[in-house]
């Protein structure tokens, strides 16, 4: 979420607040703004990425 942010002046645990974790994603809220993560396992890794 702070990549997608892109502006700086995040304070993580006030502003970024992870809501439920899924199957295969995340909805987290970065300020007001709902955001939809989505995840892939593989082996001992985890890719997020988001796309509009």
């Amino acid at each position: 979420m702070f990549k997608i942010h892109q502006v700086g002046n995040i304070d993580f645990i006030k502003d970024l607040r992870v809501e439920a974790i899924e199957k295969d994603f995340v909805i987290c809220y970065m300020f007001d703004q709902c955001i939809k993560l989505n995840f892939e396992k593989f082996d001992d890794h985890v890719l997020m990425y988001y796309y509009e």
